[in-house]
């Protein structure tokens, strides 16, 4: 304000879709574990861009999200519409690229509690569910909820020899990992995906054999409804 000449400076600044969704998310309870329903609002290549009810929060779920399954996950993606309300998704993380990010894998949701919330929590011994974040030749990257990430090198991945890591598992695939090692001074550890150094029971692979079949049934669903 400049009283002299009587005159009042006014700057004005363009607010971007990104600005209302990012205070819409601040103004949100958001908490890795809590469980909302979502409406879709927009398919994109990647996932679907969804609004959390009732407060309206945008957030986004990644196709590889959909289900534990890999082979579930396009046919999902691809039954789901526009309008169309999903029931029972679980707050995953936040990331400036998508904001809130959501899953809807059973698996994950089941096995979230008594999960380590920091690298310090991190013990040897440990199985936790997470999903595959990437390949590289010595390995496999395995993400975990609270934005933890570990390494299964190449002898870990699976009982068998393999040569490439991309034929044993996909992007975006649950798995079950064993800590193998911490390095505490490096903040980092490794996991082994072996199922011979895993306590997986029958009863919970029946389970997820008859989840999978249950979204297959419900795809078939949605596309004759339609």
């Amino acid at each position: 304000c400049d009283e002299k000449n009587k005159m009042l400076r006014l700057s004005f600044k363009a607010v971007t879709e990104g600005d209302i969704n990012e205070a819409q998310a601040a103004e949100f309870d958001f908490e890795v574990g809590k469980i909302v329903e979502v409406s879709v609002c927009r398919k994109v290549l990647d996932g679907l861009e969804v609004t959390i009810l009732p407060e309206e929060v945008p957030a986004f779920i990644p196709t590889v999200h959909l289900s534990d399954h890999v082979t579930n996950c396009f046919p999902l993606w691809s039954a789901l519409e526009e309008g169309d309300t999903i029931s029972n998704v679980m707050c995953l993380g936040k990331t400036k690229k998508k904001g809130i990010v959501l899953t809807k894998k059973p698996l994950l949701k089941a096995c979230l509690h008594g999960v380590p919330i920091n690298f310090s929590e991190l013990q040897v011994g440990m199985e936790m569910v997470g999903w595959v974040k990437s390949f590289m030749p010595y390995g496999v990257f395995v993400d975990f909820p609270y934005e933890l990430f570990g390494l299964a090198p190449i002898a870990a991945v699976s009982d068998q020899f393999i040569l490439d890591t991309k034929s044993a598992f996909d992007i975006g695939q649950t798995v079950v990992a064993k800590v193998k090692n911490v390095d505490v001074e490096k903040k980092r550890f490794l996991v082994s995906l072996k199922v011979s150094d895993l306590t997986i029971s029958e009863e919970g692979f029946q389970d997820r054999l008859i989840q999978g079949l249950k979204e297959r049934m419900a795809v078939s669903e949605m596309m004759t409804c339609r």
